[in-house]
């Protein structure tokens, strides 16, 4: 255990930042081993953007190539919620098809590039298979599928040559994109299909919606669902459940926990406070 609870005046800044460094480097490694332990069975992909500073995505893909796990940063810049997942989202709908990935024998990582959808982007990955019935009771083969590899591919990804730098969206791109958020806010949308509406690569419209909205996609696209929930608990006596629906959450506990998360109460107490 690393305890930095407590900022000592006599050290200097150089040793405080060092001690922060290893601590998120730390953290993220246990993150890392945690979700192979738990995804053991599948394919864990880890994805490292080439932007600078940027954390490394996992995903854990079943055999049919569906998306059934990811760490925060894949939720976030995939737009990945606990209701997309469990409908079973294609990893082919963030990247260009290789079906022949998920087929291969290798015992050992896979190292590859990924190519975002709708672009010529390449990203370094490494696919670890899953492991086999008969390693699931060995210690080592435990250690082996649960180290962490995002760091090498970070290095990887800062000794190739960084990208030219994007600005934000531009204007008639981003009122597309809330045009087409408003008038389809009750359903499912995902990262792709807002990039291509904006008429970039996944990866690029992401950057350049944080840039102009200054929140990713994701949150943006709650911040608005939880505005339209809180305009029908002013204006209609309808359900909660019919009211999270309505505005794209997969059921009430969905909309109760992003409201509470984002307003501080439930949407039963904010109705009842506009009494």
């Amino acid at each position: 255990m690393l305890d930095v609870s407590a900022i000592d005046p006599e050290r200097s800044e150089r040793a405080h930042a060092l001690t922060g460094a290893l601590t998120v480097t730390a953290a993220r490694a246990i993150e890392e081993r945690f979700f192979r332990e738990r995804f053991r069975r599948e394919w864990v992909v880890a994805v490292a953007p080439p932007e600078e500073g940027a954390t490394g995505m996992l995903l854990a893909v079943d055999n049919h190539q569906r998306i059934v796990g990811a760490n925060r940063a894949a939720r976030t810049s995939l737009l990945l919620d606990d209701y997309r997942l469990r409908s079973g989202v294609s990893v082919w709908s963030a990247f260009e098809r290789d079906p022949s990935l998920f087929r291969r024998k290798d015992a050992t990582d896979i190292p590859t590039s990924l190519i975002v959808a709708g672009s010529d982007e390449t990203w370094p990955a490494l696919v670890t298979p899953p492991e086999s019935p008969a390693a699931w009771q060995q210690t080592t083969n435990d250690a082996l599928h649960t180290r962490p590899r995002l760091d090498s591919l970070a290095t990887l990804t800062r000794r190739a040559a960084p990208s030219p730098a994007r600005g934000g969206l531009p204007p008639g791109a981003i009122r597309r994109v809330r045009e087409h958020v408003e008038a389809h806010l009750s359903e499912s949308m995902d990262l792709a299909e807002l990039a291509a509406i904006a008429g970039l690569s996944v990866y690029h419209f992401a950057r350049a919606f944080k840039q102009t909205a200054g929140v990713t996609p994701h949150h943006y696209l709650v911040h608005r669902r939880i505005e339209r929930a809180q305009e029908m608990l002013a204006r209609s006596g309808l359900p909660l459940s019919e009211i999270a629906l309505a505005v794209g959450f997969s059921d009430q506990s969905h909309l109760a926990r992003h409201f509470r998360q984002t307003l501080g109460v439930t949407p039963g107490q904010f109705r009842w406070s506009l009494r």
